[in-house]
């Protein structure tokens, strides 16, 4: 009796893990489906307006369709740009950014610290902060300059659940 219990534990994790595997090998081909889920929720209010209002419902979903994709497209079209723009700003102002942080670290250790202090003496006197800015530096131009490329790589699929 004890044990069975335990056994259907057991095998209600064992179930929901290869739930999970399943979800994940499958991502490709739910992800759409998820958001195209996720559309027609939000659209559905709106096409129920119109088809009250005596709009046909083919109409109505035509209506509501090329509105939104008119809409998601002007927003796509002003934003991204403007969200490249500022990539590239941050990417060309990133030694300043690096340089304040470092200012802001010296400041702190003369304040705080005296000059040497205990993280001098905790980190055997090793400047770390210059490893870690160049660190952060070069770790922020790489996702910066990878970011127009995920945002192409990610239009198709929005496309294509657009149009579903």
């Amino acid at each position: 009796m004890k044990y069975q219990r335990a056994l259907i534990f057991i095998l209600f994790i064992a179930f929901l893990s290869v739930l999970f595997f399943i979800a994940v090998q499958l991502r490709l081909i739910l992800v759409p489906f998820v958001l195209a889920y996720i559309f027609q929720f939000a659209l559905r209010p709106l096409v129920n307006m119109l088809k009250q209002k005596g709009i046909r419902h083919g109409t109505a979903v035509a209506t509501v369709f090329f509105t939104s994709f008119l809409i998601l497209g002007t927003s796509l079209y002003i934003l991204i740009p403007a969200i490249v723009a500022e990539l590239s700003n941050i990417q060309s102002n990133i030694d300043n950014y690096a340089g304040v942080l470092i200012a802001k670290y010296n400041m702190m250790q003369e304040v705080f610290m005296g000059g040497s202090g205990p993280l001098s003496e905790f980190f055997g006197g090793k400047n770390i902060v210059n490893g870690f800015t160049e660190s952060f530096k070069n770790n922020m131009v790489f996702y910066i300059q990878k970011i127009p490329q995920k945002i192409i790589g990610v239009l198709p699929m929005v496309l294509y659940v657009i149009v579903i």
